[in-house]
């Protein structure tokens, strides 16, 4: 539970959970989805910078003289800025849909039990 202060650190907790079929209280899950939602800002400024790391990288590919607008695409694709956009994205997706899940399972009568 030292690693519930950091996005990895939640994630990581509950992953290792699902793989070793442990139970997790009702209050883990309300505090790891509250912090979640708390911590995504830094994930969101993350995924700004990304973004715009990969969109320069595209623009100055774009520059060059003689090449396509379809073979820039397929370069900045390849590129390390690309593959971190999309890591940071996926994180923002599994978080988006734990904290989902969290709601559906507050709703539940059997959940406290």
């Amino acid at each position: 539970m030292s690693d519930f202060v950091t996005i990895d650190g939640i994630l990581s907790y509950f992953e290792n959970a699902v793989e070793k079929k442990e139970p997790v209280a009702p209050s883990t899950y309300l505090d790891g989805a509250a912090k979640l939602v708390i911590l995504s800002g830094n994930l969101d400024d993350e995924l700004i910078a990304a973004e715009m790391a990969y969109n320069r990288f595209k623009a100055s590919l774009l520059e060059t003289d003689g090449i396509t607008v379809a073979k820039a695409e397929m370069r900045a694709e390849a590129s390390n800025e690309y593959e971190t956009l999309l890591h940071l994205r996926a994180k923002r997706k599994r978080i988006d849909a734990f904290i989902q899940v969290q709601k559906k399972r507050v709703d539940l009568k059997s959940w406290d039990q």
